[in-house]
């Protein structure tokens, strides 16, 4: 038991950060949905924004995500 303590974190360690990555899409390209997903993801997510037509006048990226 006292192994598993001590080797499971250890191991988290190892795991690769674009593992844990999550790709949050956004409802819809609008800008209020788009910055709604921007807020939803962390360091190193992907944002996905859906095709379609959209005027972005303010759209803030301030952390480091991947925006497709």
């Amino acid at each position: 038991m006292t192994a598993l303590r001590v080797c499971l974190p250890a191991c988290l360690l190892l795991v690769p950060a674009a593992a844990l990555a999550k790709t949050v899409t956004a409802a819809s390209c609008s800008a209020v949905d788009v910055n709604r997903a921007i807020v939803e993801a962390a360091a190193g997510d992907t944002v996905v924004v859906p095709p379609g037509t959209a005027e972005w006048g303010n759209v803030t990226l301030n952390k480091p995500i991947t925006l497709k």
